[in-house]
């Protein structure tokens, strides 16, 4: 399957007109000079790295140029991220060449890191006075969970819930 560079092309473009201030060139393919190429805006030229296993070689492209360099680097590499201040683009290239797009704002990463922080609800919880888990060390005596009896702690509590799952049963 041959890769349709027009459309990735005008797809290029197209993440252009979001005020792109990085690329990063990266997965090279295994004839690719390169391992890797980090592309920053300065001004009105973007300052290209790219980097070998030992070196790392410098230029500087005009603003109107980078798209056909990036379009050059199609055939060689298989990820490109382009970083604007409100979003970052992707465009990955399968070994089949297929190609896929994706686009997240930095809202979704926002709402994304919410739902990986938030608490785990326990049966025992922090600040309760539970005799035997103090007695047994996991617990200080004003309720605070010893740092390094965590992992009992939480296991103590999944035990616990499996307990109140079998007798909730009968």
């Amino acid at each position: 399957m041959e890769i349709n560079f027009n459309k990735i092309k005008n797809e290029i473009k197209n993440i252009f007109s979001d005020n792109i201030l990085k690329i990063v060139i990266s997965n090279s393919k295994n004839f690719a000079p390169y391992k890797k190429i980090d592309i920053k805006k300065i001004n009105d030229y973007f300052f290209v790295s790219t980097y070998t296993q030992k070196q790392v070689f410098n230029k500087n492209i005009k603003n109107n140029e980078i798209v056909d360099f990036i379009i050059d680097k199609l055939t060689n590499y298989k990820q490109f991220n382009f970083y604007s201040p409100i979003a970052e683009y992707a465009i990955r290239i399968t070994k089949k060449n297929k190609i896929f797009f994706t686009k997240n704002t930095k809202e979704n990463k926002i709402n994304e890191q919410k739902t990986q922080n938030r608490q785990k609800k326990y049966i025992f919880s922090e600040g309760e006075n539970i005799l035997p888990l103090v007695d047994m060390g996991i617990f200080t005596a004003d309720g605070k969970i010893i740092k390094s009896m965590y992992n009992k702690f939480k296991q103590i509590n999944r035990f616990i819930e499996i307990i109140g799952d079998a007798v909730g049963k009968r």
